[in-house]
């Protein structure tokens, strides 16, 4: 067996169980002494109790960086927690993410191309001398059959996609039937008047018209003279009206007697001249 180096807590957002499950794994069968809650924490223990003594009795702790990790409360509590306490993180890039910001400038082993590359490189940096070549070979065996098996994919994709578009390009177009248009409508002309046979060709002069005869030119038109008789008398009767109004304003309205009194005396003129004007008139 290979000799154990120190060892470390593993950190890991749960949606990335298998691979934190598979590096455990490997890194324990290398040699390495690693703490992982899914093989670490047996029956009947309390998980959370479980997780926090690991946590404080390993000197060091890493980090499997996703975005599910990124985005986790509970992982980001461990990575405070280790700071606090003064413990090596060490970050294990799985997939891209984005970095927290407190292990920016922090190294971090990569996994994201080669899985095998990064083991070797991890238990170096734990120190695990001689590790199982076996382990070695079986990650890069795993390596080798997942990129062949993406490889597969990528082809079986491209495939499909090619199959595709050939479907598409023998799919004839419809070609859209001509849209003839409507035929016109029958125009009703009326019929052509068609002079008779019986006519002759050279026909007879029109016999000659009677002259209408014409009426009577209107002579002049003589007015009747009418004698105006009422229109002075009727003056003289609206001149008395408007004088006894007057009368009555200037006497009970506007308080001045003395001009109402003359106006009663034209009212009672204008109602003399009347009846003299009314009386010759008939006389006549």
């Amino acid at each position: 067996m290979a000799s154990q180096g120190s060892s470390a807590f593993i950190s890991y957002s749960r949606e990335d169980s298998d691979f934190a499950l598979r590096l455990a794994q490997d890194m324990k069968a290398a040699g390495a002494k690693i703490w992982l809650d899914q093989i670490d924490i047996h029956p009947g223990v309390p998980w959370d109790n479980a997780i926090e003594d690991a946590l404080m009795e390993a000197p060091q702790m890493l980090l499997i960086l996703s975005p599910s990790s990124a985005r986790s409360d509970n992982v980001r509590n461990e990575i405070s927690f280790a700071l606090e306490a003064g413990k090596i993180i060490i970050p294990v890039l799985y997939m891209d993410c984005t970095v927290p910001l407190r292990l920016q400038r922090t190294q971090r082993i990569d996994f994201r191309a080669d899985y095998a590359h990064g083991l070797a490189s991890l238990l170096e940096y734990l120190e695990v001398t001689h590790p199982d070549p076996a382990v070695l070979q079986r990650a890069a065996e795993g390596d080798a059959q997942r990129h062949a098996a993406w490889e597969a994919r990528e082809a079986e994709a491209r495939r499909l996609a090619d199959l595709a578009l050939q479907q598409r390009a023998q799919v004839p177009t419809p070609t859209p039937e001509p849209v003839s248009a409507p035929p016109p409508e029958p125009v009703h002309v009326p019929p052509a008047l068609v002079a008779p046979a019986s006519i002759p060709s050279h026909p007879a002069p029109p016999e000659p018209v009677a002259p209408r005869p014409q009426a009577p030119q209107p002579g002049p038109v003589v007015l009747p003279v009418v004698k105006k008789t009422g229109n002075t008398n009727n003056t003289f009767l609206k001149a008395a009206g408007i004088c006894f109004v007057l009368a009555m304003i200037f006497i009970f309205v506007v308080g001045i007697p003395i001009v109402g009194g003359f106006l009663i005396f034209g009212t009672i003129g204008c109602l003399l001249v009347h009846a003299f004007l009314e009386i010759r008139a008939r006389i006549k």
